[in-house]
């Protein structure tokens, strides 16, 4: 399996998680990363720059990195 793979399985797991389900803004995030992360898995070995700038595209109008790193913040504040 693929790193994107695995991480396309840890976020599934995530989103059946009471976690995911009681903070609505942490399951749509999870619910953009699952979708970019099946596209990355789905790559073929020899992909050309068209799929990736798709799936670059994806990231930023859903704006999930910035979304990702506010929820890492959040996170680590909260275990202070």
């Amino acid at each position: 399996m693929t790193q994107a793979g695995e991480l396309l399985s840890t976020t599934r797991l995530l989103l059946d998680s009471p976690a995911a389900a009681s903070d609505p803004r942490l399951k749509n995030l999870l619910e953009d990363l699952e979708l970019v992360l099946a596209q990355l898995s789905q790559l073929p070995a020899e992909h050309g720059k068209t799929e990736l700038n798709l799936i670059r595209e994806a990231l930023v109008q859903r704006d999930v990195v910035p979304r990702l790193r506010s929820a890492v913040v959040s996170i680590s504040s909260s275990d202070d």
